[in-house]
């Protein structure tokens, strides 16, 4: 088969479109300073599918050059940049599944990724690439068969001006869309992580973008997660810019993005929005008209921001709607959706709406009007790799994927209520619901981070904690203040009975991928020895923390 041609699927037909109609730059890396076209990408992908095909043995493909079912996994070690994007689509484009894997995970992690799917390739970044980057070779006494490591090629010359010599679709080359074609281990808090096996499909462009409506997306998080794939390959083969950002930037260096006018759609969560309002207002409020222009105008610039893993507080709304001058648009997603299954065109911190479900999703809840979010599609998830119990679990006897979040109807919208798991703690016999606490704890003036956590009491099954950052220059609080606080918003069943303010130097504990990692700060400052630096009332006590209106107990006595 000639190097440069493709399968016939919507990847490479939209990659071949995309290099005719924009010649241009498609990927700006800030973390190295680099361009990179779509001419230059197809010609680097060429070359490390040569590099794939040179490394395995013949037995591992059919007559076409396409990685045979038993051969598909290859692992993919590179930070988010255009040897990721790269990296992926010469996998792809062999028929292969790609395997992310973080950079500078444990020896042991690694082993275990590459072991579960037997893979005998991983692909790594030139060293050049790599600098200020640790990659973690399979260990060979772990690993049960040879792995091979082969560098991907990222080169940044224009060999030859004519796009399309360099990617020819094969018409009657046909990759199945349901063919597997990535796989995220899930963050789990405790053990190895189960193996998400998604469909190439969830890699497909969704529409083609024109001139008029090309966006410059920023690309920011790690590309092992869901959020880090999905927010850098379907854009850019849609035709939009990708903007690279080294996920975990500090608030500064995004800022000078955004004061630079270098993007014009962001997906962020409530904690990087808070992140930056924090620096927005420590460091500019003291600025002249003159020296905020640049960064009023850089945020003004962005068309689209979009939300998504959490709502946000009613503040943090006002502050980037009046900012940007555009609404903050609610994105609904999970890993084993394959990324986005509903959106809301404008945010209401007071109605936790996810809106409506995306074209090609069917979406429905487990009791008709409520309960768990249900769902089907063509990016939903095949299959946990090698765990049949889970993925049996996973789905329900009509094949819709169970999501563990429940919601109820408003109208055609859906109303998220929460994690069925986490985000409800048993107190007595009331089932409290933890995002509006930790909403109306964010909606305090004083708190800059709020984080609830059950702790377990034998009286009670478990108590409210409250994990809270107080703002600069609030330094005193008392948990009867807090509770007083909260009460004009709050029934008095869902009030914290245990507060732990964060001092200098400590953080809440998180995740990989950023979310609250609710175990370990339920160890690290509430239980054991931390219990000591954590002042608590009792649940509820007669008198004067009796209920004072309807509904302060659930109705339950």
């Amino acid at each position: 088969m000639a190097s440069n041609v493709f399968p016939n699927d919507d990847i490479f037909s939209s990659l071949r479109s995309c290099a005719e109609r924009f010649p241009g730059t498609c990927i700006n890396n800030s973390s190295n300073g680099i361009s990179t076209s779509y001419t230059q990408l197809i010609q680097n992908i060429v070359a490390t599918r040569k590099s794939i095909r040179d490394a395995l043995p013949a037995s591992h493909f059919d007559n076409r050059g396409q990685l045979l079912d038993k051969s598909i996994w290859i692992g993919l070690q590179a930070p988010l940049s255009e040897d990721f994007v790269v990296g992926c689509l010469a996998i792809l484009s062999v028929g292969g599944a790609v395997m992310p894997i973080a950079i500078g995970i444990l020896q042991e992690e690694v082993d275990h990724f590459l072991e579960q799917t037997k893979c005998a390739l991983l692909l790594t970044p030139s060293k050049s690439a790599t600098k200020g980057h640790q990659i973690r070779e399979p260990t060979p006494e772990k690993a049960h068969r040879h792995i091979q490591s082969v560098a991907i090629t990222c080169s940044h010359a224009d060999q030859c001006a004519d796009d399309r010599a360099h990617l020819q679709i094969d018409e009657t080359l046909k990759i199945p869309s349901n063919r597997p074609g990535l796989i995220l281990f899930t963050s789990g808090t405790t053990g190895p992580p189960k193996g998400a096996v998604l469909p190439r499909h969830a890699l497909h462009p969704r529409e083609s973008c024109t001139e008029a409506n090309r966006r410059v997306h920023l690309s920011d998080r790690m590309v092992h997660w869901i959020g880090g794939v999905i927010c850098t390959l379907p854009p850019l083969l849609e035709g939009h810019i990708i903007q690279v950002l080294k996920p975990g930037s500090s608030a500064e260096e995004y800022w000078e993005l955004i004061k630079q006018q270098r993007v014009t759609k962001v997906v962020w969560g409530p904690m990087a929005l808070a992140k930056l309002k924090q620096y927005y207002d420590d460091n500019f409020k003291d600025l002249t008209s003159t020296e905020i222009e640049p960064y009023v105008s850089g945020a003004r610039a962005i068309q689209e921001m979009c939300i998504g893993s959490a709502m946000p507080t009613a503040s943090l709304q006002k502050f980037w709607e009046s900012l940007v001058d555009a609404p903050l648009v609610m994105r609904y997603a999970s890993t084993e959706s394959g990324g986005l299954i509903s959106t809301l065109s404008k945010v209401i911190p007071s109605k936790p709406s996810i809106g409506r479900p995306l074209p090609g999703v069917d979406m429905k809840l487990s009791e008709g009007k409520n309960g768990e979010i249900l769902i089907k599609g063509p990016r939903v998830m095949l299959y946990y790799l090698n765990n049949e119990k889970a993925t049996k679990a996973a789905f329900d006897d009509k094949g819709y994927f169970r999501t563990g979040d429940l919601a109820h109807m408003e109208g055609d919208e859906f109303i998220f209520e929460g994690r069925a798991s986490s985000d409800f703690v048993q107190v007595y016999a009331y089932r409290v619901p933890v995002i509006p606490v930790e909403n109306g704890l964010l909606n305090l003036p004083y708190v800059a981070e709020a984080v609830i956590v059950a702790v377990p009491d034998s009286a009670c099954a478990n108590q409210l904690g409250a994990l809270l950052r107080l703002r600069q220059g609030d330094n005193q609080l008392s948990l009867s203040q807090l509770r007083a606080d909260l009460a004009n918003s709050l029934p008095a069943y869902t009030l914290p009975t245990k507060l732990r303010i964060l001092h200098e130097g400590e953080t809440v504990p998180r995740t990989a991928t950023g979310k609250v990692n609710k175990k370990d700060a339920l160890a690290t400052y509430f239980i054991g020895s931390a219990a000591k630096n954590v002042e608590t009332c009792a649940p509820h006590t007669k008198g004067q923390n009796e209920p004072t209106k309807a509904w302060d107990w659930a109705g339950l006595q």
